[in-house]
């Protein structure tokens, strides 16, 4: 739930910004790239960082309960 709070906040001041803010997105900070390409950039790595948490989080939680329920099933064949 965290993570999809900061996501929805990021992607949802991304879009305001996008919206009502285009002088200071259009702006070019580093280079020819604009806020805008930076902040949409920050985006995709955002979500491939909580990816991979979540991945992370799911073999060290969800793997060990899932191994005990295969474990414990007396009618599955191996």
């Amino acid at each position: 739930m965290p993570a999809l709070a900061v996501f929805v906040v990021w992607f949802g001041g991304f879009l305001l910004l996008t919206a009502y803010a285009r002088d200071f997105m259009s702006k070019t900070p580093i280079g020819s790239l604009s806020w805008a390409y930076l902040l949409a950039l920050s985006l995709i790595v955002m979500t491939w960082l909580i990816a991979w948490l979540y991945l992370r989080w799911s073999d060290r939680h969800l793997a060990p309960l899932a191994e005990r329920m295969t474990a414990q099933d007396p009618g599955r064949e191996r």
